[in-house]
């Protein structure tokens, strides 16, 4: 899953990604950018490119986005 073009959002890819284990389940996560990390949580029903397909890109320019 990488953060992919949406009608007003500039493609970008993820520098990292993978799973981290957390409380017996595997969790996929993204690294955009350098930088102090932020990090973005998603909600239920929604991907990476539908929540923050338009913030990722600009964030990524100045911060590391996990």
């Amino acid at each position: 899953m990488t953060v992919a073009s949406t009608s007003n959002a500039q493609q970008i890819n993820p520098a990292d990604s993978g799973y981290a284990p957390a409380n017996g389940i595997q969790v996929y996560y993204e690294v955009y950018g350098t930088g102090k990390p932020i990090i973005l949580l998603h909600g239920a029903y929604y991907t990476i490119e539908m929540n923050w397909g338009e913030l990722i890109p600009e964030l990524a320019k100045t911060r590391k986005v996990n």
